[in-house]
């Protein structure tokens, strides 16, 4: 981990290996890549059917990025897409006009944007989050995104005008 006077970065690998050094050495047993195909709650335990039997546990964890577990689980998720722009180097002049240093910040509008000064002088910003959009529109979509993200972030900050993005 690593400590700034206003924000704190870790790395999630280690960071997780961490979480499950701990859980383990509290009796957690883990079951990674194991085929669920259902989940039966009761009031004191949870049995999770896979391949090959029941697995009987008081807690569960679902540790995913997207549901695999069909049926019932997968209705309370939506999937999103959250879009990201780089952008070219900044020149001398926008630093010194926008006070860049490395930080990362995130707004309160919906939905939100994440915007962070890269150590080569560029600018990341996250956001234009929706709901999936069909692959045959994705190509085009990616590029409204990515101008929508360069005029969302030219609102905040005007002294970037003319900067174009590298990446979408």
């Amino acid at each position: 981990m690593r400590h700034t006077s206003s924000a704190v970065a870790l790395d999630p690998y280690r960071a997780c290996l961490g979480v499950a050094k701990a859980a383990r050495a509290k009796g957690a047993r883990f079951f990674e890549r194991t085929t669920v195909t259902k989940a039966k709650p009761s009031a004191k335990h949870v049995d999770v059917l896979v391949d090959g039997g029941v697995v009987r546990a008081s807690t569960v964890i679902v540790a995913t990025g997207v549901p695999t577990m069909v049926g019932a689980l997968r209705r309370h998720f939506k999937e999103h897409e959250t879009y990201h722009v780089l952008t070219d180097v900044i020149p001398a002049p926008m630093r010194r006009a926008l006070g860049v240093r490395p930080s990362t910040f995130r707004d309160s509008e919906t939905p939100a944007h994440r915007v962070r000064w890269t150590s080569d002088h560029r600018v990341l910003v996250s956001g234009a989050t929706q709901k999936v959009t069909p692959a045959r529109t994705r190509d085009a979509v990616l590029v409204q995104r990515t101008g929508q993200l360069m005029y969302e972030l030219l609102t905040m900050f005007p002294a970037i005008s003319g900067l174009a993005p590298a990446y979408g």
